[in-house]
């Protein structure tokens, strides 16, 4: 199984590379990893030189592309748990790919998420974590 340990000088670096990437909205696209000169947030990443590896199969979802998200941070890649916990200060969705590629989701909302992201880790780096807690 593999461990991501954090390291938020990468991650930062592999945000904002998907953010160069995905600034001009002829860049984005929905369902495919890249499509011509287009990525979803997962193909920027991994333009932006965040490292490919296999998802293991206890980390799929029932739509088996995408992975489960219920993962824990060290489960998936910092930068995806960055972007999942960006994602859930403002929406239901506990999956980035999901998000993406919802009919729904328009790119200024996929800007904010990486934007967010990236806020969130330079947060972390001076102690100050945020997150949403369920109310009772």
């Amino acid at each position: 199984m593999i461990h991501f340990l954090p390291n938020n000088t990468v991650t930062e670096r592999h945000l904002q590379g998907a953010l160069e990437i995905l600034r001009d909205p002829k860049r984005w696209c929905k369902v495919y990893l890249r499509k011509g000169d287009a990525y979803c947030i997962n193909g920027a990443l991994y333009a932006a030189g965040m490292p490919v590896f296999e998802v293991p199969a206890e980390h799929v979802a029932d739509q088996p592309n995408y992975v489960r998200g219920d993962l824990e941070r060290g489960e998936l890649q910092e930068p995806f748990w960055f972007l999942r916990s960006a994602l859930g200060l403002f929406s239901d969705y506990r999956n980035v790919g999901l998000f993406n590629d919802a009919p729904e989701t328009e790119h200024h909302q996929v800007i904010s998420l990486i934007s967010l992201a990236t806020k969130l880790v330079q947060a972390e780096n001076v102690g100050v974590s945020y997150s949403v807690r369920a109310v009772a």
